[in-house]
């Protein structure tokens, strides 16, 4: 019962801090908008949409998973890996997941964008955990949904 609840949570405390708070943040520190992707047929916007739709589908199974239990059995999930200790190391992975993207947005201050701005060049972030990783906020996307794959265990979140 824990997930059903954590789970919308997590993920709306997610969305919140990590799409709509930083656009926000960057938006009035630079009159800016982060989000570069638009409507036309380049590739960089294809990803964009890709990149929508596939966030689109992961509310959508949250949801059903924490509202319709009923419904989530036609989603295909693979019930052979239910089992609380992977559904606890996918709490984990989402906590952690959700402070380490934070955290990278954070270090990238004033240049965090979604997608590729060629209109407003910013510095390379070479500091932090960018010394790490030069896409940290795509670790934390994927350590988000596996996550969720291992709370939820289903075929769509694969």
């Amino acid at each position: 019962m824990f997930f059903r609840y954590f789970l919308p949570a997590c993920l709306l405390a997610y969305l919140f801090t990590t799409f709509f708070w930083r656009s926000y943040v960057v938006s009035k520190k630079t009159g800016i908008n982060p989000f570069t992707f638009k409507n036309s047929d380049t590739a960089h916007d294809f990803v964009g949409r890709v990149f929508k739709l596939t966030f689109a589908v992961v509310v959508l199974v949250v949801l059903v998973y924490a509202l319709l239990p009923a419904a989530y059995g036609y989603l295909a999930p693979i019930r052979w890996l239910e089992h609380p200790l992977l559904q606890w190391i996918g709490v984990a992975f989402l906590i952690l997941s959700l402070a380490w993207t934070i955290i990278a947005q954070a270090q990238m201050g004033e240049a965090w964008r979604i997608g590729i701005d060629t209109e407003h060049r910013t510095p390379l972030v070479k500091t932090g955990i960018f010394r790490i990783s030069r896409n940290p906020i795509y670790i934390g996307v994927v350590i988000t949904l596996s996550g969720l794959f291992l709370i939820i265990q289903m075929l769509l979140l694969c």
